[in-house]
């Protein structure tokens, strides 16, 4: 029982540095394509224009991103490559509203709080922590580990980013960007 409780909980102990979207999903190449000039509404449509507005803050993120961590794909913070992922999940989406390629009804993504590569089955959830209460977005994953009495895997990054040696932290215990928007539980993450 204590040994399959330590292998199930060894995460909290070390850096994330799985799954890797850089190697996974080809962020910078992609990264590139995303700065690109985003195609103007042809309708006086009030939300199109929205989702136009918001696309040119995310890709205003993207470059803020690429310009503060220009290591980012090599950084051993994983909160900047999950940040970039996110980012360009957004804006594809985005693009595809702008195109008209993307049902009206489609919803912006969103990804999950305690671990931003999640995405199915997304839903605002009651996380309870030292004696409060957060409303979060959580993966059905996640939701299911904290309904059945356990810690589900989150992302953990260095305490002190940059120092040699820096004790791992869940991402939400710092004070970045990445913490304030909850990767978009609590505002969306280009508006950080």
């Amino acid at each position: 029982w204590l040994m399959r409780r330590r292998a199930k909980y060894s995460w909290r102990t070390s850096l994330t540095t799985s799954p890797d979207p850089v190697k996974d999903e080809r962020l910078p190449q992609r990264v590139d394509g995303a700065l690109e000039p985003l195609p103007e509404p042809s309708e006086s449509d009030d939300e199109l224009w929205r989702i136009y507005d918001r696309g040119r803050r995310v890709q205003d993120a993207l470059t803020a991103i690429m310009d503060e961590h220009p290591d980012w794909a090599d950084d051993s913070d994983f909160s900047h490559r999950f940040g970039v992922q996110n980012l360009l999940t957004t804006l594809e989406w985005v693009r595809k509203r702008l195109r008209g390629t993307a049902s009206k009804k489609s919803e912006a993504p969103r990804f999950c709080f305690l671990f931003p590569h999640h995405r199915h089955g997304i839903e605002r959830f009651a996380l309870r922590q030292r004696g409060t209460a957060v409303t979060v977005d959580l993966c059905a994953k996640c939701r299911s580990e904290i309904n059945d009495g356990h810690d589900p895997e989150c992302l953990m990054v260095p305490q002190r980013p940059g120092a040699k040696r820096s004790k791992p932290v869940p991402y939400f215990q710092r004070s970045d960007v990445y913490a304030v928007a909850g990767f978009g539980s609590f505002q969306p993450l280009e508006d950080a």
